[in-house]
Order: C-alpha cells, then structure tokens, then sequence
C-alpha cells in the first residue's frame, strides 16, 4: 500500500514537471528522468522517436522514415542523433518496433527489458527503451505516468506549432522593416542577435533569450508609418518632424497590443518602451529607472550602440571605443548604470554573432 501510495505521489510531481521544459531536448530528457524515478538503480533508457525536425529540433506532424534516438541515459548517451538501425546492440528493439503498429500494447516486452509505446494524440511513433528486469517494474503506476506523460506531450506539440506560428509572423515583419528601411540594412538582425547574447549574460534561460531575440526585431515596426520625407531626410529634423518620429513607439505597440500570443505581446512592449530613458526623460511616456521594463533597458544599450557604430543617411559611423564611452557617459541618464557595466565590461562576447 505505502508502495504504490509513494507511486502515485510521484506521478503527480513529475507530471508537473514535464510542462516546465521548453526545448525539446529537456522534454524528452525529463521524461526518462522521471520515468527512472520509479526504479533504484538507475536504469539504462533510450528515447526514439521519427517524426522530428532535424534542422529546427521541434516536434513535426509528418512521419519521417528513419527512427532516431533523441535521447538516453547511461551507456546510451553516445548514441544520440543516431538513427537506431546503425546501433546493433538494440537490434532486438528496432526489430519490435517495427511490427509494433499492428501490437496495440502501450507496453512490449523484450528479452532485455521493456518498449514504452506513446499514445499521444498529435505526434506518431515515439517509443522508450528500458533495460533491466521486468519484474522490478508496477506497470500500473507506469501506465499512469504514461497517460499525464501523453497529454504533456500533445501540449508541448501544441505549443511548438504555436511559437513557430509566432516566429515567423515576426521574421516576416522584420524583413518588412529592413526591406522599407535600406539604410538600417542589417540592423534587425543584429540587434536581435545581440539582445540573445545579452540576455544570457543576465541570466535569461536559453528560451527566454531566444524569444526576446525574435520580439526586438520588432521594436522599429512602427516607423512604417512615418512618411520616408521625414526617416530618410539626410539633414536635422525640425522639431515638428521629430515629434512625428516620436509617435513610432506607439504606433508599433499597437500593431501588436490585441495579441493574446505571448511573442507578440513582448514585441509590443519592447516597440512601446525603446525610447525610455533611466532618467525619465524620454519618450512616449517619460517612465523612469525600474518603470522601465528590464527588456526594454537592454535594447535601448544596444539599439544606440548600433546606430552609433553603423552609417545613415545623416551621419557617418562612430567607431566602437566612441560608441562606448558615450554609452558609459550616459549612466543614469540614458541608460540603467548596472546594465551599462555589463554590457562594456561584456562587449565582444555581445558582439559575437553570425
């Protein structure tokens, strides 16, 4: 009774868990982490699956033809990425495998231990690979896991579509604006790549710098509005023209403000508050040090810094120890001090993109 009762309160903490990955490779490795939980001796496991997109490592629809082993534990480790008909020490696994679509067991037994089959609903031939002795197993408790496991897996394929939806809206503006803008050629990449390396060394997860990367390439999308007499004068705006730039950050909030997708809200707000400064004297809302949303304190570093250092129409390029120490002299008035001495003290790191 205490037994089965330690089981069930496992099931319910790791199926917890497994809704905390974003990656697909954390998923599918929390899913063997959990599943050992339920034997002593750490058992050797291989997770397999054929229907993964190799180049962008999510979850796809369509079946590809080869089975491949996306993750493992133990002495399994070293075949990750390996298609499993080339590691002939599972040979007895690929051979179930293959006839398993007409076995409808979720649980088929072998001589060396055991073949978990998903029964997801939006994704097809995923499978788990346990040795070690069956008898050591409740495969009740495991027919449990497996069923939080199932919908955890079909929410995670759901999501994935969702966040590639949303990446590809944001890539499409963001062509949008380089194309619009020639001068800034190569701005939006840069910056996004930038904010990415900046976030990691803040301590961003690798998830989180990867979604702000994708939102700053939207933080200029409302200069689409402003009339190109105005973005690409070559001499000084007057003070009516520049008032008409200063609607930018407004206009591009709201091209995206009704979103519910959580990608396009971060790009609303980082289009809104670009302009802010630490001081409070910037624009559109005059908001001040921590008013300010974290994200968009370190894209207004970086969004200056490649302004300075590339060429516009109005004005030549500054070179990078120019960029900084004007970055640096504006500590506590721009720009948040402690983001300014990470962001110097981390330059070529920052810097360091494709």
């Amino acid at each position: 009774m205490n037994t089965h009762k330690n089981g069930l309160k496992k099931i319910i903490k790791t199926s917890a868990n497994l809704f905390e990955h974003n990656s697909l490779n954390e998923f599918l490795t929390s899913i063997l982490v959990q599943l050992s939980n339920f034997q002593k001796n750490n058992p050797e496991m291989v997770y397999i699956r054929d229907d993964v997109d190799k180049e962008g490592g999510f979850v796809t629809i369509e079946k590809n033809k080869k089975a491949t082993i996306v993750a493992a534990t133990g002495k399994f480790k070293s075949y990750i990425g390996k298609d499993i008909d080339l590691v002939s020490e599972l040979k007895e696994v690929v051979d179930k495998i293959k006839y398993s679509d007409k076995n409808e067991e979720k649980i088929i037994f072998v001589d060396s231990g055991f073949i978990i089959k998903n029964n997801a609903k939006n994704s097809f031939n995923n499978y788990i690979y346990i040795e070690g002795n069956n008898d050591i197993y409740d495969f009740d408790l495991i027919h449990l896991f497996l069923t939080n496991y199932s919908v955890a897996l079909d929410n995670y394929i759901l999501n994935n579509t969702i966040v590639n939806t949303q990446k590809e809206i944001i890539i499409t503006f963001g062509e949008v604006v380089e194309n619009h803008f020639e001068e800034t050629s190569g701005h939006v990449k840069r910056i996004s790549e930038m904010m990415y390396n900046f976030a990691l060394l803040l301590n961003f997860s690798h998830s989180e710098a990867e979604i702000l990367k994708m939102a700053s390439m939207m933080h200029d999308i409302g200069k689409i509005a402003i009339p190109d007499s105005i973005l690409k004068k070559p001499g000084k705006l007057t003070e009516e023209e520049f008032e008409i730039i200063k609607t930018h950050p407004s206009i591009g909030y709201k091209i995206f403000e009704k979103s519910d997708l959580d990608m396009l809200k971060i790009s609303a707000n980082l289009a809104l508050n670009h302009h802010e400064k630490y001081d409070g004297s910037g624009y559109p809302n005059g908001l001040k040090e921590e008013e300010i949303l974290l994200e968009a304190r370190m894209l207004s570093i970086i969004d200056v810094f490649d302004a300075m250092t590339h060429k516009r129409v109005y004005k030549d390029a500054y070179s990078t120890k120019e960029a900084l120490d004007y970055i640096r002299n504006q500590k506590g008035k721009h720009f948040d001090p402690e983001l300014v001495d990470i962001f110097i003290s981390n330059i070529e790191g920052i810097l360091d993109i494709d």
